[in-house]
C-alpha cells in the first residue's frame, strides 16, 4: 500500500497499540523500510506506543485494589437505576435537597476505567440525596458512610489527571506529540507523590500502578520528550527541570537528559544534510517573492543573510540559535504550535522541517480507531449495500454534528431527568482502549495513526 500510494519514502513514524502482533509486524515493516534507506535514523523513532492504551493498562492494575466504599456506591447507583420508580423516588430526594439535576448518575462498566472515575464523580454530588433516600426506603441498605464518602473524594481526585490527560491526549483536532511528555511527568509526580504522602487505601493503588508504570514509561519516549523542545513554551530547558524534578536523588537524571539532548542533536544534523525537495524549495522562494512585491530594499533577503552571517561567525546551528532565545511565556492552554513553526519556516529552514515531522506524530491511536468504529455502526447488516457516497456523508454528517459544542439545557421535569439518569456519553472504540469523553471531543477524524 506504500509502494501504491508512492509515500514509501514520506514516512517517519507509526502509531500502534501494544498488541504482540503489533510489534511483529512493525519489526518487518522497519526492516524492509531501512533497506530502502526510507527512514531516517534507521527507524530508530519509527514505531510509537498509543498512550491511551498504556495509560488504561496502568489505571486498570490500580483498579484491582479499590477500596470497598467504591462497591458501595457501585451499589447505590445500580439501586436507584433498576426501576423507574426508584429514580423518581431518588428526584423527589433531590428535590428536597435543592440539588441540582442536571448532571445525574453514572454507572460505570468493567472495560472502561474512567467511566469509574465518572461514576464516583457524578456521585458525590448526590451525597446527601442517597443518604436522604436510606431514611425513606427501607430496602435501600447500600449507602455509603460519612467516612466512605471521604474515601471517595480522594479518590476522584487522584484519578481526575489521569482522566483528563487521556482525553487530551486523545484529541485529533490539533498536535499531541507536543503535549505527552509534560503530562507523563505530571502522572509519573502524583504517582510519587501519592506513595509518599497519601492515604493507606489509596497507596496501595498507586503501588500497583507504579509498577506498570515503570515498565512502559520508565524512560519515556525519546522522540516525544524530543518533540516538548519545539514548543517555544517549554524547549530544552523544561526537559533537564523535569527529570531534576523527579529523579533529584538519581545521578541517573543527568544521564536520561544528556540522551535526550544527544539525540536531538544527531536527528538535526540528519535534517541539516538532507536535500530539499522541489516543492519546498519552491514553496520557500514563493514566501519570499510575496515579501518583497514593492520593496526597493529586500528586507527579508537582508535578515536572513544577517542571521546566516551570525550562525557562521559563531559557529552555531540553527538548533543552538532556538534554543538560546527566550522562552514564549504563554500560559494558554491549546497553543498553536504549527503556527508558530510556520511563521519561523524562512528562520530556521531545517529545524522547521524536523519541527513540521515530530509535531504530527499521533501519541494515541483512538482517533482512528473511532473512524473504524463509526464505519460499523453506519455500515451494519440493514445498511450493506449503502453507495460509497453516501456512506461518506453518513460517517460526515456524525462528524460535524458532534464537532458542534451543544449545551444541555436544564432539567426540571421528573420524567426527562428519570429517563437522562446514568446515561453517559462514551467514545465507543475497538479493542481494549476504554474511553469516555464529552461529545465536543467524540469527533471521527477519518485519518490513520501514521504520521505520513
Amino acid at each position: 500500500m506504500l509502494l501504491d500510494w508512492g509515500i514509501e519514502k514520506k514516512l517517519f513514524s507509526i502509531t500502534l497499540d501494544n498488541a504482540g502482533a503489533n510489534l511483529c509486524f512493525i519489526e518487518h515493516l522497519k526492516k524492509s523500510l531501512v533497506l530502502k534507506k526510507a527512514l531516517l535514523c534507521s527507524g530508530e523513532f519509527f514505531h510509537n506506543r498509543c498512550c491511551a492504551h498504556i495509560l488504561n493498562l496502568i489505571v486498570q492494575d490500580g483498579l484491582k485494589c479499590i477500596d470497598e466504599s467504591v462497591h458501595f456506591v457501585r451499589s447505590s447507583v445500580a439501586y436507584v437505576k433498576a426501576s423507574q420508580a426508584r429514580k423518581v423516588k431518588f428526584l423527589e430526594c433531590c428535590k428536597q435537597l435543592d440539588i441540582p439535576s442536571q448532571k445525574g448518575l453514572h454507572g460505570d462498566v468493567s472495560t472502561r476505567w474512567n467511566s469509574t472515575y465518572h461514576m464516583l464523580d457524578s456521585a458525590i454530588v448526590y451525597q446527601t440525596a442517597f443518604q436522604q433516600l436510606e431514611l425513606v426506603d427501607k430496602n435501600f441498605k447500600v449507602c455509603p458512610s460519612n467516612e466512605d464518602w471521604k474515601k471517595i473524594e480522594h479518590l476522584c481526585s487522584f484519578f481526575k489527571p489521569f482522566n483528563d490527560i487521556t482525553e487530551l491526549l486523545s484529541g485529533s483536532k490539533y498536535p499531541t506529540a507536543n503535549l505527552y511528555f509534560h503530562n507523563v511527568w505530571k502522572i509519573h509526580l502524583s504517582l510519587l507523590k501519592t506513595i509518599n504522602q497519601g492515604e493507606d487505601y489509596v497507596k496501595k493503588m498507586a503501588q500497583e500502578m507504579k509498577k506498570k508504570f515503570d515498565k512502559y514509561w520508565d524512560s519515556y519516549s525519546i522522540i516525544l520528550a524530543i518533540a516538548v523542545v519545539f514548543d517555544p513554551r517549554y524547549k530544552l530547558i523544561f526537559v533537564r527541570y523535569a527529570f531534576d524534578k523527579i529523579y533529584s536523588l538519581d545521578s541517573t537524571a543527568m544521564e536520561k537528559f544528556n540522551l535526550v539532548k544527544s539525540t536531538l542533536a544527531r536527528l538535526f544534523e540528519e535534517y541539516r544534510c538532507m536535500e530539499i525537495t522541489e516543492e519546498e524549495r519552491g514553496l520557500q522562494s514563493h514566501a519570499i517573492e510575496d515579501n518583497t512585491v514593492g520593496d526597493v530594499l529586500d528586507w527579508e533577503e537582508l535578515s536572513m543573510y544577517e542571521s546566516s552571517t551570525t550562525t557562521v561567525i559563531q559557529d552555531k546551528s540553527e538548533l543552538d540559535l532556538y534554543l538560546e532565545e527566550p522562552r514564549i511565556k504563554d500560559p494558554i492552554k491549546h497553543y498553536d504550535v504549527l503556527a508558530f513553526w510556520k511563521s519561523q519556516g524562512s528562520k530556521y529552514r531545517d529545524l522547521s522541517r524536523m519541527a513540521r515531522d515530530v509535531l504530527a506524530i499521533p501519541v494515541s491511536t483512538v482517533a482512528s480507531e473511532s473512524a473504524f468504529s463509526a464505519g460499523g455502526r453506519v455500515i451494519d447488516k440493514y445498511r450493506s449495500k449503502l453507495l460509497p457516497t453516501n456512506a461518506e456523508a453518513l460517517i460526515c454528517l456524525r462528524d460535524w454534528m458532534f464537532g458542534v459544542d451543544f449545551r444541555a439545557e436544564p432539567v426540571d421535569d421528573a420524567s426527562d431527568l428519570a429517563n437522562g439518569l446514568g446515561n453517559v456519553l462514551s467514545l465507543d472504540v475497538s479493542g481494549d482502549t476504554n474511553i469516555t469523553v464529552e461529545p465536543t471531543q467524540r469527533s471521527s477524524n477519518a485519518s490513520t495513526a501514521a504520521n505520513v
